[in-house]
């Protein structure tokens, strides 16, 4: 994300991009609690006529060809990493334990998920209470089952998760309201975080890993440099991730096969950030930024320049963009979770905003229309194999410095690291235990 000149400019950048239009909350004038996407324009996402297929669609190339039992063995056979278990959690956090001596950031991260499997909760949180980043806010949306309590019990023991439990969950599963609640929670969470004494606050969802780009380096020592910054928002840029198909997956984040889009996202392009607790007061700028102003639910005013920015704060006095890591952003690894998502989204009520979010992004419209026709299970995989699977995509529009190996071996070594760690404990209580 560079800083723009003004919002005309910035306007003008994505109207003759080829990336998605930037999106945040906004609030319109009208009915209270109405809540709007506030868009640049609209930039086209169709593919050059050699890249599609029939109805608009991306080729893909023959993937089709293989069965599935075919390509979900062949994701088997590919499998090199143990996965993460719920006893990688239970005898102690996998990072290295911090002392305040150190100098470490204290960095926090707020999320806010419903219905994510246990294979995905196990990688996700692994990864990023391995990085050092804690206490992880979950505002937890519907029913936690026993594998979900076996990967949560030690780090909600230890206080390395901060849970919020709403188990009958009624609210619209509708883009707009999903938004609107994550900004609240994250408001409610930066006042929580900073009773912890923490310094800084990520928001992330549950299918996205903030990675380092350099392998030494960990999550918390990118924040060393703004312990003393008076931007109120750390940003990221972010990869969107493609995968090899699958059924279900007990890998979803470490797949060797999974590529990222650097350019031609069919989600948002605007990456993701991490707010400042340093300073007095700070705000969400929608789902994307953060802002010394409180303007997510605020109409436009031309005196807030680049805080009222389509896309979230941008404004260079706010927003210091790092360019040490990357937000990988994994939607819908599996063709199970990515039915669980839209049959959510396609239940629900969808106001004139979630309609026109819809016409910006194509695969959330194909997504839901889909799951709404009720139309059948062959023709529901086409429209995720097309939007989500490989092959698709042009080669250049992959990244080549951060691929699926590159975040299998960071899990890998995690690991290696943290079973290192609970086997000295259990070694050294039987120690104990003997003498």
């Amino acid at each position: 994300l560079k800083h723009r000149k003004g919002l005309a400019a910035s306007m003008s950048d994505v109207a003759s991009g080829s990336k998605a239009p930037c999106k945040r909350l906004r609030e319109k004038t009208g009915p209270a609690g109405v809540l709007h996407v506030n868009k640049k324009p609209a930039t086209s996402l169709k593919r050059p006529a050699a890249q599609q297929g029939l109805g608009g669609f991306p080729k893909t190339d023959g993937v089709a060809a293989l069965t599935n039992k075919q390509e979900d063995g062949r994701n088997n056979q590919l499998k090199k990493l143990v996965c993460v278990g719920a006893e990688d959690f239970a005898l102690c956090c996998p990072a290295p334990p911090r002392t305040i001596s150190s100098g470490q950031p204290r960095v926090a991260l707020a999320t806010c998920t419903r219905g994510c499997p246990a294979p995905r909760l196990r990688e996700w949180l692994f990864w990023h209470l391995a990085e050092g980043v804690q206490p992880i806010f979950l505002r937890w949306e519907g029913r936690l089952d026993a594998d979900h309590r076996a990967a949560l019990q030690g780090p909600l023991q230890r206080e390395e998760v901060i849970m919020k439990l709403v188990s009958k969950h009624s609210g619209s599963g509708s883009f707009q309201s999903v938004m609107s609640r994550q900004v609240r929670f994250v408001h409610e969470t930066i006042k929580a975080a900073k009773a912890r004494g923490c310094d800084f606050l990520l928001h992330l969802d549950d299918d996205e890993l903030l990675c380092p780009k350099e392998p030494s380096v960990r999550v918390t020592d990118l924040f060393r440099r703004y312990m003393d910054s008076s931007a109120s928002c750390i940003h990221f840029e972010n990869l969107e991730a493609v995968f090899p198909f699958s059924t279900s997956t007990e890998q979803p984040f470490s797949r060797e096969e999974t590529c990222f889009r650097k350019s031609g996202h069919v989600l948002y392009c605007n990456g993701k950030s991490a707010a400042n607790l340093r300073l007095p007061e700070v705000f969400c700028s929608g789902v994307h930024h953060f802002c010394k102003y409180d303007r997510s639910f605020e109409p436009p005013q031309p005196e807030f320049g680049l805080h009222d920015e389509g896309g979230g704060c941008t404004d260079p006095s706010c927003c210091s963009v790092d360019d040490g890591a990357v937000v990988l952003h994994f939607d819908s690894p599996s063709f199970e979770e990515w039915r669980a998502k839209f049959s959510v989204r396609a239940a629900a009520h969808m106001s004139q905003d979630d309609e026109e979010e819809m016409q910006t992004f194509p695969f959330k419209k194909h997504s839901v229309e889909a799951l709404r026709k009720a139309v059948d299970s062959q023709e529901q995989e086409r429209v995720y194999r097309c939007w989500r699977c490989l092959p698709y995509g042009a080669p250049g529009e992959f990244d080549t410095s951060i691929t699926g190996q590159t975040v299998a071996t960071r899990l890998q070594r995690q690991l290696q690291d943290a079973r290192g760690q609970a086997a000295a404990i259990k070694k050294n209580s039987t120690a104990h235990k003997c003498g």
